[in-house]
């Protein structure tokens, strides 16, 4: 079959022709339905995290196995405008009851607009015994160091004794704690423990414990507390248990803390993969976990408040391990079994009524609520 081209200036016009008249249409056409296609799919997005959300409420969720971040955490996929429908359910008059419950203490989820690779934008943090106990102990140690020094028992420099236990007095500890960033707006991560000091805005000193997760991406998350705070966070531990989940008995953990480059903020690796488990089960001997006063200021106060003793906290091996290592961690958290599958159920048996986590909500954390950060604060996430 023969076809008329005709000369090359007729197929010019007629090329031009048709980019102005029959291209245009067209190429509206498509960017119209595809904004209908991303608000369908926004507000189907929306529906299914509100269902979720309802259903850990209810404590009708069911978990399952074999997920991205593990059963305890919970992925959705949810793009910004998604998040702002969510919001926007939320605070329907007939959803008052959920709103407090998501903005309440039974309540933990981290949100990130850009993720990374192979993650999800909405991850709910499902508790579990093991997991939670880990950041109770730790922080058992820390509130006793700090009775002690609010004592004086560890305050040896006495011209500075009164301005140390000053400054051990106004630190607090939570169980975790809502961090917000200012950019990108309204991402937030809820770290497993956290320490404040009175005179700072938020988190000093937060802890992470990567339990089921095997992508818990400890130092991404670090980075993103250190450096999206510009050191209003001071330090991050992070611990890394999944081994021991995964039915081994191999257990890590790292500190990472901000240091001051120029203008900017960078995280810093301080320890990076102590073990203080070691694949056999035995506990480390040579291991010991170490902060001080310091790591609970954040950097904006550090230069203005007076000279102080820089209390060092020394914690063995951890101390709450004792001389069993693996197994004597798993009886003092009363997990019967280091069977990976038998960890598994007792878990989700002991977090079903999710009374395991507690949280602190300083801020809200919806996008245009009442409740906003004052304007100097930078908002932080999971």
């Amino acid at each position: 079959m023969d076809f008329d081209l005709g000369s090359a200036s007729d197929r010019s016009v007629s090329v031009s022709s048709q980019s102005t008249y029959s291209l245009a249409p067209g190429s509206s056409n498509t960017r119209a339905a595809g904004a209908r296609a991303r608000t369908q799919r926004d507000a189907a997005d929306a529906k299914r995290v509100l269902r979720t959300i309802k259903q850990f409420k209810e404590h009708t969720y069911k978990a399952k196995k074999g997920g991205p971040g593990g059963k305890y955490l919970i992925q959705r996929t949810l793009h910004y405008s998604g998040y702002k429908l969510l919001w926007e359910e939320l605070n329907k008059a007939d959803n008052q009851e959920l709103l407090e419950y998501v903005k309440g203490d039974k309540f933990r989820f981290d949100y990130t607009r850009r993720p990374c690779k192979g993650d999800k934008q909405f991850v709910i943090h499902m508790p579990s015994v093991f997991h939670e106990s880990m950041a109770g102990k730790l922080s058992d140690e820390i509130v006793g160091w700090l009775a002690d020094i609010k004592k004086g028992r560890l305050c040896n420099v006495d011209n500075t004794k009164e301005e140390t236990i000053r400054i051990a007095d106004g630190i607090s500890s939570t169980l975790a704690a809502r961090v917000k960033y200012n950019e990108p707006r309204d991402d937030q991560l809820e770290p497993d423990l956290s320490f404040t000091n009175e005179e700072c805005i938020d988190a000093d000193l937060v802890v992470e414990v990567a339990w089921s997760q095997r992508d818990l991406k400890l130092p991404y998350r670090a980075t993103r507390y250190l450096e999206g705070r510009q050191g209003a966070i001071r330090t991050v531990i992070g611990f890394n248990m999944n081994d021991i989940y995964q039915g081994g008995c191999h257990a890590t953990f790292s500190i990472w803390k901000a240091q001051h480059d120029g203008d900017e903020w960078k995280r810093i690796t301080e320890v990076d993969n102590q073990e203080f488990i070691d694949k056999n089960g035995q506990p480390v001997d040579d291991c010991e976990l170490l902060v001080s006063l310091t790591d609970f200021i954040c950097a904006q106060r550090a230069d203005e408040i007076e000279d102080f003793q820089d209390v060092s906290l020394k914690i063995p091996r951890p101390e709450w391990l004792g001389d069993e290592g693996c197994g004597g961690l798993l009886r003092r958290v009363e997990v019967p079994s280091r069977d990976a599958h038998s960890l598994d159920d007792h878990l989700a048996h002991a977090s079903n009524g999710h009374q395991a986590a507690r949280v602190f909500v300083p801020r809200g954390s919806e996008p245009d609520g009442a409740r906003e950060w004052p304007a100097d604060a930078a908002a932080v996430q999971g």
